[in-house]
């Protein structure tokens, strides 16, 4: 095409759309599709009508809408699935939590909840724990999972531990090998305040662990174990007379009956002018 020809055919376009008027419509073109993109976000189109909530079995619906945070009809465009799902993490029967918007408007969440592993009894309250000691809610006293009382204070509060996570363990263990070690079975521990822990059996007798404050001291419950289960061929698990068992030296156990004579009392002090006063502050 020869020059002057192209020249002509650019002033000619220029005529029919010149500069300003280009600026002015490409910029229209953007007011329209930044409308349109505040319209998905904030308007009725992509908001969000249904929560679809799957795997609940001690939460209630009404719980995890409430722990999402999400009011009103927010556009499923907006929601900020990552952020959601840590908020219902947060909730103590939530083990895991998976949160997916599905357009046009439904929000889809996965509950994963804890189990309930033992129940913990402080003073006169019960309460639920999950495998890792965590109180899970407070319940009346309850019966089928592993009994544990524990000292009154501090008084155990929801979302947080009362115990090690691997003391629990090791007494869940315990709980399920006692039958094949004793014959009997576990009607409850009992730890105090110095972390001293003691199995009552459900037909009476007791069994003296000690201390159980360390890592160290938790493994050494196999041990002590092991130790009733060598006592079984002489000592009668099932007796009304037995009194406890103390396996707090494995290598030593030390058994006590009901019947035996107790020991001599010791002989009285003669008065003394000035009694000195003993005080005994915490844990021996």
């Amino acid at each position: 095409m020869p020059i002057g020809r192209l020249e002509w055919s650019r002033r000619e376009k220029e005529q029919r759309h010149p500069p300003a008027a280009r600026r002015a419509l490409a910029g229209a073109a953007v007011v329209l599709e930044l409308a349109l993109l505040v319209w998905l976000l904030l308007g009725s189109a992509l908001g969000l009508r249904t929560m679809q909530i799957d795997g609940l079995h001690h939460l209630t619906t009404a719980q995890v809408e409430a722990a999402t945070g999400l009011h009103g009809a927010p556009s499923v465009l907006g929601l900020d699935a990552d952020t959601i799902r840590r908020k219902l993490e947060e909730l103590p029967w939530v083990r895991a939590a998976s949160v997916t918007p599905v357009l046009p408007s439904t929000l889809h969440i996965t509950i994963s909840e804890w189990r309930a592993v033992a129940a913990y009894r402080a003073g006169s309250s019960s309460y639920l724990l999950n495998g890792e000691a965590v109180v899970l809610e407070q319940v009346p006293p309850t019966r089928g999972l592993l009994e544990i009382d524990g000292p009154g204070t501090p008084t155990p509060r929801t979302g947080h531990p009362v115990l090690a996570a691997e003391l629990l363990t090791a007494l869940v263990n315990l709980n399920s090998a006692f039958p094949a070690a004793t014959g009997q079975h576990v009607g409850r521990f009992e730890l105090d305040a110095c972390g001293d822990l003691k199995l009552v059996a459900t037909n009476g007798f007791n069994v003296i662990f000690g201390r159980v404050l360390t890592p160290e001291q938790f493994r050494s419950l196999q041990a002590k174990l092991n130790a009733l289960a060598a006592l079984r061929g002489n000592v009668d698990y099932a007796s009304r007379d037995l009194d406890y068992v103390n396996v707090e030296n494995p290598s030593a156990p030390a058994v006590h009956y009901k019947s035996a004579k107790p020991a001599s009392p010791p002989p009285t002090p003669a008065p003394a002018a000035t009694a000195p006063t003993i005080s005994v502050i915490g844990c021996q």
